[in-house]
Formats: C-alpha cells, sequence, structure tokens
C-alpha cells in the first residue's frame, strides 16, 4: 500500500464518529412503562401487564444487545419518532439533552451511551426508551446498537 492511500484510510478513520453502545441501566427505565400511558397501553394490547418494578425489570433484562438498520425500524416500528432537526422537538429539555451528545459526537470524544431499548413483537419494534439516541445515531451515520428484548 502506497504511503499516499494509506494517508488517505488515516484521515478517513480520524473522520469517522463512533458511539460506543453499552446495556442500558434498566433500573433508570422503569419509570418509562409507569409514566407513559401510550406505552402501557400498547403493551397490555399484547397481553403484557407489570405490577411492579421488579417484574419490568425481569422482563427487560431478557433483553440483549444488538445492531439494527435504520429501514428496519423505519418500517416496523410504531413510535419512533424520527426528526432531521434539533428545533423539530417541542420540548427544550429533549432539544437540549439531544445537542449536548451532538456536541460529543461531532467533537470527537468516546461517546458512551446506553444504548435504546426495543420491545419486539411479532414484526413490531416497539421504542420503550431512547429516541434522541435512536435520532443521533441515524442523523449522524453512526451503526446502531439497541437493547433488545424479544417476546
Amino acid at each position: 500500500m502506497t504511503q499516499r492511500i494509506l494517508n488517505k484510510v488515516i484521515a478517513k478513520l480520524k473522520d469517522k464518529k463512533y458511539i460506543t453502545w453499552v446495556k442500558p441501566n434498566l433500573n433508570d427505565e422503569t419509570g418509562e412503562y409507569f409514566e407513559n400511558i401510550p406505552t402501557k397501553e400498547f403493551l397490555k394490547s399484547h397481553n403484557i401487564e407489570f405490577t411492579n418494578e421488579k417484574e419490568i425489570l425481569d422482563f427487560l433484562e431478557k433483553g440483549k444487545l444488538v445492531g439494527i438498520s435504520k429501514p428496519t425500524l423505519e418500517n416496523h416500528s410504531e413510535n419512533l419518532e424520527m426528526v432531521d432537526e434539533v428545533g423539530d422537538w417541542e420540548d427544550a429539555e429533549y432539544q437540549e439533552s439531544y445537542k449536548k451528545m451532538q456536541q460529543s459526537l461531532l467533537s470527537g470524544k468516546d461517546l458512551r451511551l446506553p444504548a435504546p431499548i426495543f420491545i419486539k413483537i411479532k414484526k413490531i419494534y416497539y421504542l420503550f426508551a431512547g429516541n434522541r439516541r435512536v435520532n443521533l445515531a441515524f442523523n449522524n451515520k453512526v451503526p446502531l446498537k439497541i437493547w433488545l428484548v424479544t417476546v
């Protein structure tokens, strides 16, 4: 390999944005069930109900970290909210959180994020937690890994 080609490869690698996806802290996500009525209703419509945090944690713990493509989620998710611009979110807290993650990613820092959580029922991928993280990955053309619980 010539030095010129090697330099091009090194330059491309330096510009590459990367997120290290880690298993989410499931204890932090139980509120997504109790505080999110649409999630509760969706799961109930599939005969999945929880009465306490332990039941939710036991359920979520069955997941695994897997890679997934944008077309798969766009075509098989019922509740994923894809946005192209930060300002597309009405919630100021969402905007601020997204901006901070975006700045970290673009600065080239090692960005470690909890994987978004999806529940797969038949062919449907239902987003349980992590909409901003999904958007961050897809808007920046970064490979996405999710915590997938398959029913």
